[in-house]
């Protein structure tokens, strides 16, 4: 069994796997995060990280001592081809998700919409990773609206329906960036599918389960998609 770790700006997910399965999954503030790996079995020898931060700080930096800790980078061998021409500002969740959906759908292509901080998306096509496109995550709309006027307030997402025509100030910023984003995503994958044929979509990320219930288009959600592709690559190094 071998713990891998999605260390995100925010929070980070861990996993511990056996193989291809994953057998345990959490999600945790940095606190939280420390108290888990100062508690790590030293039966769990490897630990495979990737991290958005500078630095993977001190709670991961104290596992080496008792554990390998292997850190993802691009310069690793990877199960599929990146057709991408600035590989080296590719970012590593958007690597993990082609080589998760590689694996998990082989021989078939995919669309992976990764919907947190950003709104990514990622084509995988005849085996290879050959480029997608990036927008504003949700949270990061509303927060845009409140910082860049003078009067808008900040608002959040809402588990409410929401009509497209707002009747007040504040159902027109919910219309504009929960219904706006649904329908960016849609066309979207009008876009791809247009230009690539028939793509399997996969919707992931911080925001996937909550855009995906208002989606129309068919769609394969996995909350997990990241650190199953990490998984993959991890084992990957091992043949």
């Amino acid at each position: 069994m071998h713990l891998i770790i999605d260390q995100g700006n925010s929070y980070t997910k861990v996993a511990l796997f056996e193989g291809a399965k994953l057998d345990e999954f959490y999600r945790f503030d940095d606190l939280q995060l420390a108290s888990y790996l100062n508690e790590l079995s030293p039966s769990i020898v490897d630990v495979f990280v990737s991290t958005v931060r500078a630095s993977i700080g001190d709670s991961i930096e104290s596992l080496k001592s008792n554990h390998r800790v292997t850190l993802l980078n691009r310069s690793m061998k990877l199960p599929i081809a990146f057709d991408y021409t600035t590989f080296d500002t590719l970012g590593l969740d958007r690597i993990a998700n082609a080589c998760a959906v590689h694996y998990l759908f082989p021989n078939q292509n995919c669309l992976v919409i990764d919907a947190g901080t950003c709104v990514t998306y990622s084509v995988i096509k005849n085996g290879a990773f050959i480029g997608g496109a990036i927008s504003p995550g949700l949270q990061m709309r509303f927060k845009s609206l409140h910082h860049f006027t003078g009067r808008l307030p900040l608002l959040s997402s809402t588990t409410e329906s929401i009509d497209t025509t707002g009747k007040s100030t504040d159902e027109s910023i919910l219309s504009g960036v929960e219904v706006g984003i649904v329908k960016e995503i849609e066309g979207m994958i009008d876009s791809f599918c247009s230009e690539n044929g028939l793509l399997n979509v996969i919707l992931t990320g911080g925001d996937g389960s909550y855009l995906g219930s208002r989606l129309k288009s068919p769609i394969f959600a996995n909350e997990n998609l990241t650190l199953e592709g990490l998984n993959q690559i991890y084992l990957y190094q091992l043949t």
